[in-house]
């Protein structure tokens, strides 16, 4: 008996040590590759772990049992980062840019700050560094054409990409790139694409020189690079009859119209055919000169625009008013509020798109929304234009006429603009961008809504507070409007109380009458909706401008808008403006690839608004 109680004791003995063994073995590791590019994130996929705080996750030398002596090469707890805590037992650990020499190496999973395996080792290699290589299949295109970039040897980040810039443009934030994809050939970051190839389809660049650029990681550290064209030169005007800002006898003058051709490109040159002898144009679309006293009145120049390359010449009027030293006399303005769907990158060649739309609406102050101090930088030099360079954040504003001085107040930007110096005349303008969650139309959609319920919701927002905040800052202003005429413009990200009226309910689930708080605490200021002012009716005029490309159940509102105050000022004419909508697609939330090459370059509607000044 003695000998069976011995065996019975060390059976058990084996089986607890067994079980405790097999405890440990469950745990399992695994990489997402076995062989990895030069500083490629590495990650490391842990399961069925102890679930102690101090697990944790070493790489070593391959042939390397880890121990205190070498230390591992990389290590993180399982919660990723180097304080232990938690009780993780299953999960995923990412080492970014590791910086591992080549070589082969191995990934441990271990126990508790301790030496105890619990799974590994799991051998990967890290191959030699390659220089990394951009490749086009041409080195010449149309704007039509699909460009194919073919890139190899990238060191697999999931936000390296490839981005289009203007020749001799060396790549930063500002501007932006042209256009631009991921490796993994979207406009998401994703996978650790190291060789492959992405193909920009029906580019829309105008014609020039440019270069592709293969950067890395979501930032502007150029791995590759190389340089194409894009043939052909302007072929015409955006507009065959165009007019720029005044100028004063006896005073130099100078301007530039290069940004009214169509798709101005390196190819492109700018001459004067017929007008008065004041005026010189340059190659570039520079014009310069000195109106005498004989020049008084409005002056028609034919300009022309010519490609070197084809021959292929246009013409254009160009009309620039003179006045005389104290005569100046501006008597109207047109204003446009624009938001530019993130600064006109959701569309391809959007920021040329965006240009061309401002040449065609004739426009002489923009509110933009959605926009950066980089991008009204961009279209002010574009255009020979000014921008509010004191304006923060996606709230712009820019002026064909000098802007004298600008800031930021709150969710507004603000200028002063003066439209004349002889006798002096300016302005003050207000651009915001309100608060878009808790949309009340929505709202308005569910069933059994009211305006109770609608208001409800609206409530929720930043709007009201956001707007009352702003009115409160030009309040000042607003009190010398007579002498100098204000005005507001903005995505408001509300609807109306001027439309959510009680003939048009029916558009509107039949909430009735909705007092939205951000139009009627604008109005209580003593503002007036300049749209509402030319088209008081909603019901024939609904005047909606979200959205240009959403539909179906979408609702649409007007909420985009312009305001003025002023006893010296009143519309002329007022219009939602857009160029070209081809496609459209579902509510919002829909998939935006199908306008990508739409010729609009906003999901939201313009507005215009003429003013005369008397």
């Amino acid at each position: 008996m003695k000998k069976a109680n011995g065996f019975i004791a060390y059976l058990c003995t084996f089986l607890l040590l067994f079980l405790s063994g097999a405890s440990l073995q469950a745990a399992t590791l695994t990489l997402n590759q076995t062989t990895f590019q030069p500083n490629a994130s590495i990650v490391a996929t842990y399961a069925t772990g102890p679930g102690n705080a101090s697990d944790w996750i070493g790489i070593y030398p391959q042939g390397i049992t880890p121990s205190g002596s070498p230390q591992s090469l990389l290590w993180r707890y399982t919660n990723g980062t180097t304080s232990a805590s938690g009780t993780l037992k299953n999960g995923a650990v990412t080492f970014t840019n590791p910086q591992l020499a080549q070589g082969q190496y191995s990934a441990w999973f271990l126990a508790n700050n301790g030496y105890s395996v619990l799974a590994g080792p799991i051998n990967f290699s890290v191959s030699a560094a390659s220089t990394p290589q951009l490749l086009l299949n041409r080195t010449t295109y149309s704007s039509t054409d699909t460009i194919t970039a073919s890139f190899s040897g990238g060191p697999g980040n999931a936000a390296d990409w490839i981005g289009i810039y203007p020749r001799n443009e060396i790549p930063d934030s500002s501007p932006a790139s042209l256009v631009w994809r991921y490796t993994n050939g979207t406009s998401s970051a994703g996978g650790a694409v190291t060789n492959g190839s992405i193909a920009f389809s029906n580019n829309g660049l105008a014609p020039g020189l440019y270069t592709a650029w293969f950067l890395a990681n979501n930032g502007y550290n150029a791995l590759a690079s190389f340089n194409f064209a894009i043939s052909g030169g302007a072929q015409g005007w955006i507009v065959d009859q165009f007019t720029t800002i005044h100028a004063i006898s006896g005073t130099a003058y100078s301007a530039n119209i290069r940004a009214w051709a169509k798709t101005p490109g390196s190819t492109t040159s700018f001459s004067k055919v017929s007008g008065p002898g004041w005026l010189s144009i340059a190659n570039n679309g520079q014009i310069s000169g000195t109106p005498g006293s004989g020049d008084l009145g409005s002056n028609a120049f034919t300009v022309r625009v010519a490609d070197t390359a084809s021959g292929q010449t246009a013409n254009a009027v160009l009309t620039i008013p003179v006045f005389g030293v104290g005569q100046e006399n501006v008597s109207t303005i047109q204003v446009m509020t624009y938001n530019t769907w993130h600064t006109w990158n959701s569309v391809n060649n959007g920021f040329q798109k965006g240009i061309e739309s401002i040449v065609r609406a004739n426009v002489d102050v923009i509110g933009l929304q959605e926009s950066s101090t980089a991008q009204a930088q961009q279209i002010a030099q574009t255009l020979g234009w000014y921008y509010a360079n004191n304006a923060k954040g996606s709230t712009q504003i820019v002026s064909r006429y000098p802007i004298m001085e600008s800031s930021q107040t709150g969710v507004a930007a603000k200028a002063r603009i003066r439209l004349s110096s002889n006798p002096l005349k300016e302005i003050i303008i207000y651009n915001v961008h309100l608060d878009y969650q808790y949309y009340g139309p929505y709202a308005a959609q569910r069933a059994g809504a009211t305006a109770t319920s609608v208001l409800a919701e609206e409530n929720r927002s930043q709007r009201l507070p956001q707007i009352q905040s702003v009115l409160s800052s030009m309040s000042s202003d607003l009190s010398r409007a007579n002498t100098t005429p204000v005005f507001l413009t903005g995505d408001f990200n509300v609807a109306s109380h001027l439309d959510w009226t009680n003939t048009t309910t029916s558009a509107h689930n039949n909430t009735g009458y909705v007092a939205w708080p951000t139009s009627v605490a604008v109005a209580n200021a003593g503002l007036i909706d300049s749209f509402r002012a030319s088209y008081p009716n909603p019901v024939s005029v609904p005047g909606n401008t979200w959205s240009s490309i959403h539909k179906g159940t979408e609702p649409q509102d007007r909420i985009d808008r312009i305001y003025y105050k002023g006893a010296s000022t009143s519309v002329s004419a007022a219009n939602v403006f857009m160029t070209n909508v081809e496609v459209t697609i579902g509510p919002w939330g829909s998939s935006t690839t199908p306008i990508l090459n739409n010729t609009w370059p906003s999901d939201h509607a313009a507005v215009i608004v003429s003013y005369n000044l008397d």
